[in-house]
Parts: C-alpha cells; structure tokens; sequence
C-alpha cells in the first residue's frame, strides 16, 4: 500500500510539474527552448529561472564602455533596495560573447572584478549563437561582432516577472530607474 501512495504522489508531482511548464505566458522568455551554462559550469535552461522576479541584460565581460555601466546601473538599482527585497529577486547577466566569456572567465570577472554576490548574481552564456540570438530577439536587443572582434550593441535593463515576462525595462543610461525599482518592490511582495 505504501509504494502505491508514494507512486500516486510521485505521479501528481510530475504532472504537477510538467503542468507548470505548460502554463508558462506565451511572452515569457523562459519559452526559448536551450541549455545555458551559467559562471559555475553548471547547465540549466532559462525555465529553471521561474519563481523569482528577475533582472536580465545581455552584456559581454570583455567590453570597455556599455558593458561596464549596464552592470554599475544594476548594482545602483541593487544598493538602493532593503536586504528583504534584495533577497526575494535574482540577477542574471546574459553573454552573447561566449568564446571569450567562458564559465571560467565569467567567474572570475564575478568574484575578482566586480565582487558580485554569487548568491544572488548569475553569469551565463550559451554556446548556440542562435539561442542567444533567439533571446536577443525576444528581449529586443541589438548587437553585432565587428571586424575586430568586439560588439556595438544596445544597452538594455529588464525587469521580468517570476514566469519571466518583462515588467520595466531600461534602454539607455542615465535614465530613471525609480520605475523599475517600484515594480521589483510589487513584485517582491507576490
């Protein structure tokens, strides 16, 4: 008897579970489909990310000028938040320059270059250049690898609920994030 209870529940879990992932909005971007590797090694898919709002931006660690600011603007955007809401959302920076930004590399550049708490930050990348594509487009970022080998790109923000759809977003420097702050504040108290 017990082994058919723990089966059944076994069963509603995994129902329960597969029902989740079918019940995601058909503007989240968890909906893109790939393994990402995050500054660990560790693989995940961008569903993984559900549960939690979430602060996304595409950026790439060898960058001089736009990179370095979209991270200095989310850290701002961090430091003005009390640890109680710090702590209900997570902080993923998305690499669209994987041959240089490895799980290596990016853990360094998180731990060495910019202290950044590993608890809360999440560094990834994915080797399918079409899947970052695929994310770029779905989040309507724009960049391009020039003849030497760095980027032009676009400087973007995003605030995204806990099923990944995107509440604020930020597409330029200097602007007001109070905005943004507001939502992620709602957003921590669902």
């Amino acid at each position: 008897m017990k082994i058919k209870i723990v089966a059944f529940i076994f069963l509603l879990i995994m129902g329960g579970s597969m029902a989740l992932a079918e019940e995601l909005p058909g503007d989240s971007i968890y909906q893109i489909d790939s393994k990402w590797v995050d500054q660990d090694g560790k693989e995940f898919e961008l569903k993984d990310l559900r549960g939690k709002p979430t602060i996304l931006s595409m950026v790439y660690l060898t960058c001089k000028y736009i990179c370095p600011a979209v991270i200095s603007e989310v850290q701002a955007l961090e430091s003005e938040l009390s640890k109680k809401v710090k702590n209900s959302f997570q902080i993923v920076l998305v690499s669209f320059d994987p041959e240089r930004d490895t799980p290596m590399s990016m853990k360094k550049y998180a731990t060495e270059e910019r202290k950044l708490d590993l608890s809360r930050w999440r560094l990834v990348t994915n080797k399918n250049e079409s899947k970052i594509r695929e994310l770029a487009v779905a989040t309507n970022f724009k960049y391009m690898k020039d003849e030497n080998g760095e980027f032009t790109h676009s400087y973007m923000i995003l605030l995204l609920d806990q099923n990944g759809v995107v509440q604020s977003r930020l597409d330029g420097a200097n602007l007001d994030h109070k905005p943004m702050i507001q939502k992620l504040k709602e957003l921590s108290k669902k």
